[in-house]
């Protein structure tokens, strides 16, 4: 089933695909639909491209997503799922200086969400939920550091 039928035929509700290179900037001719369509769109979902792309977002200083929220318009909602909530505090340091709200999914933080609007700030639970996820991934890069290898395969669900 189409989103368009989902959708129904509404004039209200559109729903448009297309693909982007987040590792390059808003301007680039990877981003044509994206940068062509930024002032209007309502909600974008990036999914699963975040962590697999975080050599090159860093070495860019993410200037796609940071393009990207600045050009977005009031309002606009950002979901970002991946499988790991490492990279959720790079992302939210972008919005940190204001005009964002940042909101985490359940306590595994698989998921996070920006909505744009003028005057918002992160909240503290926000901010502290950010702590706790820069420590995790401290004590990960620790451990990676310190030669830790997988002894057995990882049964999802199991700690």
């Amino acid at each position: 089933v189409s989103a368009k039928h989902v959708l129904g035929s509404s004039n209200q509700l559109s729903c448009r695909f297309g693909k982007c290179d987040i590792t390059l900037p808003l301007d680039d001719q990877s981003n044509r639909i994206c940068r062509t369509n930024v002032f209007h769109t309502d909600l974008f979902i990036c999914q699963y491209c975040v962590a697999e792309n975080a050599v090159q977002l860093r070495e860019s200083q993410y200037v796609f997503f940071r393009e990207l929220f600045a050009e977005a318009k009031e309002g606009a909602l950002f979901l970002f799922t991946e499988t790991t909530h490492r990279l959720w505090p790079e992302l939210a340091d972008l919005v940190a200086e204001g005009g964002f709200h940042v909101g985490f999914s359940q306590a595994q933080g698989d998921q996070i969400v920006f909505k744009k609007e003028h005057g918002a700030a992160p909240s503290q639970e926000a901010l502290a939920m950010c702590m706790e996820m820069r420590y995790v991934v401290t004590k990960h890069r620790q451990k990676m550091e310190g030669g830790f290898t997988r002894q057995t395969k990882k049964i999802r669900g199991l700690k």
